[in-house]
């Protein structure tokens, strides 16, 4: 299974698309390299506690409740292909 080849644009009109906020989609893309809640407060220069509220918004909007649903959700709305 690969990523479509989009460009960082297309994948977050693609997320926005499914109703998740700016700093969600950064999220949501540091999620998918598979980094912790700490790394990605780092990186965003966020709390990690504002890294799992916006998780916790992330699965609510999607429907999801962990990150193995989450990538199965995107999988479902067309993200990665076969």
């Amino acid at each position: 299974m690969e990523m479509h080849s989009w460009s960082e644009e297309k994948v977050y009109f693609f997320l926005r698309k499914l109703g998740l906020s700016h700093r969600e989609t950064d999220i949501v893309k540091a999620l998918l390299v598979v980094k912790s809640n700490k790394q990605i407060a780092s990186l965003l220069n966020i709390a990690p506690s504002t890294v799992h509220s916006h998780k916790v918004a992330i699965y609510a909007k999607t429907n999801t409740h962990d990150r193995g649903g989450l990538i199965l959700h995107l999988v479902e709305k067309g993200l990665y292909k076969n």
